[in-house]
């Protein structure tokens, strides 16, 4: 039976600024303190998912914020909403959670208290030793049962507490019902974000919407690069964030050392007097470009030249599918800020949305030409 844990303001105050402060796995250390967050919790999880408050939620996900399940969950919505919906279980010494072969419905972590990990265990078997079978043992703030949330599989193992353990656990009905719930919502989040862009000004609200189903995002480093002169074309992107530059790579021509040197450059080598005074150095740069390229003289330099900074909403990369008979690169483009984020459709669907939505291809011609005039 769990004795009825009853908490002045005072003390869920102290255990609120004691999580925002300190990491619940390193805090294990000071028992003092730790066992008062535990109370704390146990005492949150024990109410009525409905009847807790917005603090109640703020310090389940302060709690939980190290574990790698939420961390990996990729929204503080989500993880707020399992947070609202997690429960708490208490299972005495020598019980188990569940067993190997039974169908996963909850994922838990150890509030407190001790478990052991079993494979192939035989309850039957009264020979046995059940910690031959033990796989590890899991104690405070450890994690297991997260493959029931996304998958059918039955359990692998059994598990098993070996001391009087209490556990808070999601259920994998409920966890499904807040992802996809969240999910939508982020989804209309982002699609208003996208089709706010300057790039779609004036976009009918359908083609803005065949673009954006065939597209995903990106993340860039600081001078990471997007793509260079000369790649084959694979993506057409839409800067969703920072900026980025689009470089040129000029050469430089030759220069015919007769004409470098007024039509001296055979009476210099032959040391013979000319209509000009040279100086030594100069004749020696003469003789020195004759022995290394004989009468022309190559600098064999590529310079490197920006042509322009493009910053959000703005699309690059498409010029060369909208141009004809060019399946390479015609410049090179980087990553100027660090964490840029950038939308990229893939080569096959720009051609797709580009044949079956004519709209779509009369604006980004459009758009092509203005570009063209700007640089």
């Amino acid at each position: 039976m769990i004795k009825r844990l009853k908490f002045n303001t005072e003390q869920i105050r102290r255990a609120s600024s004691l999580l925002q402060k300190i990491d619940l796995r390193m805090s294990q250390r000071d028992f003092s303190n730790y066992q008062d967050i535990i109370d704390i919790m146990i005492f949150i999880l024990l109410k009525p998912c409905e009847l807790r408050s917005q603090t109640d939620v703020e310090l389940l996900k302060y709690a939980t914020r190290s574990l790698d399940f939420f961390a990996n969950l990729g929204s503080d919505l989500l993880h707020e909403q399992c947070c609202r919906n997690l429960k708490h279980k208490y299972v005495p010494i020598g019980y188990f959670i569940f067993k190997e072969g039974e169908q996963g419905d909850n994922f838990y972590f150890i509030i407190s208290g001790r478990v052991q990990v079993l494979k192939d265990f035989n309850p039957q078997d009264l020979q046995a030793s059940i910690f031959d079978n033990e796989i590890k043992q899991l104690s405070n703030f450890e994690t297991f049962g997260e493959r029931a949330m996304d998958s059918d599989a039955l359990r692998t193992a059994s598990v098993r507490a070996i001391e009087n353990t209490h556990l808070a656990y999601l259920n994998k009905d409920s966890y499904q019902i807040i992802a996809k719930s969240v999910k939508n919502h982020l989804k209309k989040a982002y699609f208003e974000e996208f089709a706010n862009l300057d790039f779609f000004l004036n976009w009918r609200f359908q083609d803005i919407k065949v673009f954006y189903d065939r597209t995903y995002v990106k993340r860039c480093s600081m001078n990471a690069t997007v793509y260079k002169e000369g790649d084959p074309l694979d993506y057409v992107y839409i800067i969703k964030k920072g900026e980025f530059k689009i470089v040129k790579i000029i050469k430089t021509s030759t220069i015919d050392l007769n004409e470098m040197f007024k039509g001296d450059f055979e009476k210099i080598l032959c040391g013979m007097s000319t209509s000009k005074t040279y100086t030594i150095s100069e004749r020696l740069e003469a003789r020195f470009q004759s022995k290394k390229y004989g009468n022309i003289y190559y600098l064999e330099k590529k310079k490197p030249v920006t042509i322009k900074y493009i910053t959000a909403g703005q699309m690059f990369g498409e010029m060369e599918f909208l141009m004809q008979n060019n399946n390479t690169r015609i410049h090179s483009v980087y990553s100027v800020t660090d964490q840029s984020e950038l939308y990229m459709v893939k080569k096959e669907y720009f051609e797709i949305i580009l044949d079956k939505a004519p709209s779509i291809k009369n604006a980004l011609i459009q758009y092509h030409n203005r570009k063209i005039i700007i640089l």
